[in-house]
């Protein structure tokens, strides 16, 4: 028995020796197809347990690794490397450097788990995450825990967990996440995509954030929110759906269905349009074209908004929101409340036509086509209508029509009026009517404010009431009607014909509050067949019919005519027509297009004068 002790326990210690081999000299170690390089290792050739110290190398089919130690398993091919290990992969899609605390080797899986500090760059792409495992069969990167992707030029994403294909590019964030591209920044609870076409999807809660361009120092960022938002990184195309809002300062648009174009800037909104701003204002639509970078605005259909300040309605429009130009296109209309900032209200009013160019910066405002203003009971039209607001200018031209209920009516080429003066010009013929009367005159100037007009170049005015057998005609070169005094002057060869008999005077005034005409310079009245006197001044009273001539007087009746109570001539009261209607009262300019102080009253019509018998 002792004899064979020794060869025993020498064989047990062999086998001990055998099972763990602790090596000082560089040795290599071949796991599955990396080769491992290392100077100091424990090796348990019953179990296929190693450790290696001293700093370890490797090389694999498709790069190389190193950290400063390692322990693993031969039989199961696995190896795990611990601390400062970097490795480098070459034979990807993209060259992949990854550095970890930790990284695990299963060479009968083929997967490979990093964890501690992870970080991975592939490409231009710098990927970091507390784990990072790869599946070398199906090339897939999943990224755990505080993963953060960064790429130039300025692409990022954050999330808790990223699955990456290294082959496809695919990418999916299962859960909330966060980043940036080149010109703004995003946020879903989740989203997928592709890292090389640089193309995502993001889903639920979205929030896109777009600052302004380079170049563009005046451009406010625009944010916007939808359910899901799709981003293509080449074509710099968004197209989003879902309860879709965005915001640029203080204007918020809502609609259905959203594209931008980043490269160019433009914004489509569709599946219906409705846009707000601050304090008051309002649109709705069923699509536009907006450009974040320039502000232009463009809508094919039929568009209709409201502020405090009234409403407006068109088929179509077109402008720039920062240049704050608009065009509303086709059957425009453009209704005033009479609230205003400052000042007392105004009375309603609209102004309609083909199209309306509002210039808000330059305070001008354009309506052309079929343009008519309306005011309570008045309207003008003229085929154009310009409002400078900087030179307090309104110009009517083209003809210009005015008319005010119930039977009132105007007319004259063209209107100049200055809000701040209230000057106001007709340059061309003028005329007017009524159901009663009627004038006529080569041109016409006022001040709206003084409610004061003059009718020059060669005036008539006529009137004709029911049960006047002849009208009543004025001619005269000027005639000058006084609204707040409710006086009315003709001169230069004033001349009243009622039928057959007439009066002249050198000036003819009536005083429709006193009711008495004044003739003077001269008057000279006739009736067929030879009445007529003459005198230097006449006064008659039209609601008493009581005249007073003074100076001499020298008068012709044939006798065979004779009457015992002699009657003075003609109506003198029609010697001008306080009825007759005038395109420079207040209803020849629309109230937008008006001074800020309130319009003079229109003096009443005077009662009509007795016709003399």
């Amino acid at each position: 028995m002792k004899r064979h002790s020794y060869p025993v326990a020498a064989g047990f210690a062999l086998l001990l020796i055998a099972l763990c081999i602790t090596r000082s000299a560089r040795a290599d170690l071949q796991i599955g197809r990396f080769t491992i390089e290392f100077r100091n290792s424990n090796y348990n050739l019953k179990t296929g347990d190693i450790v290696l110290t001293g700093g370890v190398r490797g090389k694999g089919p498709d790069g190389d690794f190193r950290a400063d130690r390692a322990f693993g398993n031969r039989e199961r091919r696995e190896i795990t490397l611990v601390g400062s290990v970097e490795a480098h992969r070459v034979a990807a899609a993209e060259p992949i450097t990854l550095r970890s605390d930790t990284a695990t080797i299963d060479e009968r899986t083929r997967t490979y788990i990093a964890t501690g500090n992870v970080n991975a760059i592939v490409g231009a792409r710098t990927m970091s995450a507390d784990q990072m495992r790869l599946d070398d069969a199906s090339h897939v990167f999943t990224l755990t825990g505080n993963v953060h992707i960064m790429e130039p030029p300025g692409r990022s994403l954050a999330t808790a967990q990223l699955i990456y294909h290294d082959d496809t590019g695919d990418i999916e964030s299962p859960g909330p996440l966060s980043g940036t591209m080149e010109n703004g920044e995003f946020r879903a609870d989740s989203a997928h995509g592709n890292v090389k076409a640089g193309d995502v999807t993001l889903n639920g809660g979205v929030e896109l954030h777009s600052g302004a361009a380079a170049g563009e120092q005046s451009q406010e960022p625009v944010t916007l929110y939808a359910d899901t938002l799709h981003y293509t990184g080449q074509a710099k195309m968004v197209t989003a759906d879902g309860h879709i809002k965005i915001e640029q300062g203080t204007q918020t648009v809502t609609a259905a269905l959203l594209t931008l174009n980043n490269a160019n800037g433009d914004l489509r909104l569709s599946g219906g349009v409705r846009g707000t701003q601050p304090p008051d204002r309002s649109f709705a639509t069923k699509e536009l074209t907006y450009n974040v970078d320039s502000g232009a605005i463009t809508v094919p259909s039929a568009i209709h908004g409201s502020s405090g300040e009234g409403t407006f309605a068109a088929n179509k429009a077109s402008g720039n929101i920062k240049d704050r130009t608009y065009d509303l296109i086709g059957n425009a209309v453009v209704h005033t409340s009479g609230k205003r900032a400052k000042g007392p209200p105004q009375t309603p009013s609209s102004l309609a036509a083909d199209r309306i160019h509002v210039d808000d910066a330059n305070k001008r405002y354009v309506a052309q086509g079929h343009a008519v203003a309306s005011q309570a009971t008045r309207t003008v039209s003229a085929p154009l209508m310009t409002f400078d607001g900087q030179a307090h200018l309104v110009k009517l031209t083209g003809g210009v029509h005015a008319t005010e209920q119930p039977d009132r009516s105007a007319d004259t080429a063209e209107v100049i009026y200055h809000t701040d003066t209230g000057e106001i010009l007709a340059p061309a013929q003028v005329s007017g009517r009524s159901s009663t009367d009627a004038f006529r005159a080569d041109r016409a100037t006022g001040n709206l404010k003084q409610n004061v007009f003059d009718l020059s170049d060669h005036v008539v005015m006529r009137r004709q009431r029911a049960g006047d057998k002849d009208p009543t005609v004025l001619t005269a070169s000027n005639v000058r009607i006084d609204g707040n005094a409710r006086a009315y002057t003709a001169t230069g060869n004033p001349k009243v014909v009622q039928g057959s008999r007439s009066m002249t005077g050198q000036v003819m005034s009536l005083d429709d509050t006193t009711h008495l005409l004044h003739v003077s310079g001269g008057v000279h009245a006739q009736e067929p067949p030879g009445r007529t006197f003459d005198t230097p001044e006449l006064t008659y009273d039209t609601s008493s019919e009581n005249f007073k001539m003074l100076g001499g007087i020298m008068a012709i009746f044939p006798l065979s005519r004779a009457s015992p109570s002699p009657t003075p001539f003609a109506r003198p009261s029609a010697s001008v027509s306080p009825q007759a209607p005038s395109p420079f009262a207040n209803s020849a300019t629309p109230a937008q297009y008006t001074s800020p102080s309130p319009s003079p009253t229109p003096s009443p019509t005077p009662s009509a004068t007795p016709t003399p018998h």
